[in-house]
């Protein structure tokens, strides 16, 4: 059987009269590929870049990432619950 591991959205703003501050955001959904993540990504920037003003300058890029395969999902829960085992 052939591992699904899905796609996710990642929104950046930021504002260039304050430099150093940023704000992120995940898209409230899964991306089976990459094209669809990259043409929501797409869409979103576009839009802000459109209506920048009613954003208040604020600027935007997106990035899709890989979402964590089960084997790491399995493992990120194994360190979980090693670390409440043995607290430091």
């Amino acid at each position: 059987m052939e591992e699904f591991v899905p796609y996710l959205l990642i929104i950046i703003g930021w504002h260039p009269d304050h430099p150093g501050e940023f704000s992120f955001h995940r898209a409230p959904i899964a991306y089976a590929d990459t094209d669809a993540c990259e043409a929501d990504g797409r869409e979103y920037v576009a839009q802000r870049d459109i209506y920048r003003t009613e954003f208040g300058g604020m600027q935007f890029a997106y990035k899709c990432i890989r979402s964590a395969s089960g084997d790491e999902y399995q493992q990120a829960l194994r360190d979980l619950d090693k670390s409440k085992a043995d607290p430091k």
